[in-house]
């Protein structure tokens, strides 16, 4: 059984708290408006059971707090439902951080912020953390229907469609965050995935340096992103994020299914012809996926996505990387792929 040692008393106390508190707001309340004459309890009296536990544990927590105890137990049956709690709460708390990081420029208090997400962190290292299924508790589109579902969901939007302000072919950066949080929270009421792209075109400075920036911007890039725009369209959106940095946002994609888009993306960026220049070009892709048990903001998402096209440069360009485990830290980061399919 799990040892909760006293570091992490605090942060599991929030979290048990703090679980309590949505489930009533956002599906018992909800249901009890929807279906008046049916208690979810009834209907997952397991799961509540479990809470029940979970509560005691809390109780635990406190006495060990007024005693020489160092550690708490965590009982086995209760840590999938204490890992799914756990991974909604350091969501939440990563949000509520980027919201007070975006207001600050100043280094101290940044580090301060990111500092508060380290005990979280740590728990999620913890082997038995990583080997548990998470479980969760009924979600309204288990009981509801997805009409009414999307009738109660008033808090996401989606936003209105801006292209980028100097080639008008791609979507504005400014949405991109906007309709990651919007997919994430779409995709997650049906239990499915969001795959990232991060897409950087190799060796870019030197198609500047041989070819002129002003030759690039009209023969060069208006072409490629043409081509990134005809590859994800039906598919999900594509962003201008810098001069040469692409995102590809791809709702309802898992891990192949991602990989085999993007295969054959460098194919079609591998056979393009642009006036006037004799090269060819490359591009290395950096690949996230979050399903609903994904503990990272978007913002992070995105960074890791960015730190996994890094990776695909360091290790030679013209790849494609990712990882292999549900941390996303550099120690997971992989080549995914270097090669391209034949016939795709």
């Amino acid at each position: 059984m799990p040892l909760i040692s006293r570091e992490w008393y605090e942060i599991v106390l929030d979290v048990i708290k703090e679980a309590n508190e949505v489930m009533t707001a956002s599906l018992i309340n909800p249901l009890h408006g929807e279906l008046p004459a049916i208690s979810v309890q009834d209907l997952a009296a397991d799961f509540f059971e479990k809470m029940r536990g979970l509560v005691e544990l809390t109780t635990q927590i406190s006495l060990s707090r007024t005693s020489a105890s160092e550690t708490a137990i965590l009982e086995d049956g209760l840590v999938p439902v204490f890992k799914g709690l756990f991974l909604r709460a350091r969501l939440s708390k990563a949000r509520e951080l980027d919201q007070q990081r975006s207001r600050t420029t100043n280094p101290q208090i940044i580090s301060a912020l990111e500092e508060k997400l380290n005990v979280y962190d740590a728990v999620i290292r913890e082997t038995w953390f990583q080997t548990a299924t998470p479980e969760y508790p009924p979600a309204l589109s288990d009981v509801l229907t997805l009409e009414r579902v999307e009738s109660l969901d008033v808090a996401t939007h989606f936003a209105k469609r801006q292209y980028d302000e100097k080639f008008h072919l791609l979507q504005a950066p400014t949405l991109l965050l906007q309709d990651l949080h919007y997919y994430r929270a779409k995709c997650g009421m049906r239990g499915i995935s969001v795959a990232i792209g991060f897409v950087d075109i190799d060796n870019f400075k030197d198609f500047n340096t041989s070819a002129g920036h002003t030759h690039i911007d009209r023969h060069v890039l208006p072409v490629f992103m043409r081509a990134l725009e005809t590859h994800i369209f039906g598919h999900g959106f594509a962003y201008r994020y810098g001069g040469e940095e692409y995102v590809l946002l791809m709702p309802n994609t898992e891990i192949n299914l991602a990989m085999d888009f993007l295969q054959r993306l460098r194919k079609r960026v591998g056979t393009l012809i642009f006036h006037g220049v004799d090269k060819s070009i490359t591009v290395s892709v950096g690949l996230c996926v979050a399903d609903q048990d994904c503990h990272l903001t978007d913002e992070e998402l995105l960074h890791r996505a960015e730190r996994a096209m890094n990776f695909a440069k360091a290790e030679g360009k013209d790849r494609i990387a990712g990882y292999i485990g549900r941390l996303f830290d550099e120690s997971e980061l992989r080549i995914l792929s270097s090669s391209l399919p034949s016939g795709a």
